[in-house]
């Protein structure tokens, strides 16, 4: 299925043997980004946290909702090579696994909406888009980017969006 949101928190997906668009039951506000685990489920990322779709019971799990007063909005959900959900919040970056959420602490992430997650592999980067910075995540820790070159060519540059491609 593809997946789509709009401005207003509605969620969609494009049913293409009915020739038609679907409207998904939910309550999300600032929906941030879509991602899709290696199961097939939907996951979205939105103001209020962290929620993955059971396409099957047509009912919505959610993640981080005790924790809203501590971590209001969650952006660039991205899913990892081991199948572990990774996302942008603005106490750092956390982690989905097995259910389980675990957050690698950073004061980094202000506007939180600024910053790009990607993977390719197990390699994970994060691009700022408010400062053009470029970041690494490696064993629990965030890094700056080594390369000072490419630091210093992504400064002059408005970043929107970012993909990895295959080097295949």
């Amino acid at each position: 299925r593809l997946y789509c949101y709009n401005f207003k928190g509605q969620i969609f997906y494009v049913d293409l043997q009915a020739d038609s668009l679907v409207q998904l039951s939910s309550q999300f506000q600032r929906i941030n980004a879509l991602a899709c685990d290696q199961a097939g489920q939907l996951l979205v990322a939105h103001a209020k946290g962290l929620s993955q779709y059971q396409e099957r019971e047509a009912t919505w799990i959610h993640h981080y909702q005790a924790a809203l007063a501590e971590i209001p909005l969650v952006s660039s959900a991205q899913i990892g090579a081991e199948g572990q959900v990774s996302f942008i919040t603005s106490k750092g970056i956390g982690r989905l696994y097995k259910g389980q959420i675990a957050l690698i602490p950073s004061n980094l992430f202000q506007p939180v909406g600024a910053f790009i997650l990607r993977a390719k592999g197990a390699q994970e980067f994060i691009l700022s888009t408010y400062q053009n910075g470029l970041y690494s995540l490696e064993n629990g820790q965030i890094l700056a980017y080594p390369h000072q070159g490419l630091q210093a060519l992504l400064k002059s540059r408005k970043v929107t969006n970012a993909v990895f491609l295959s080097d295949d």
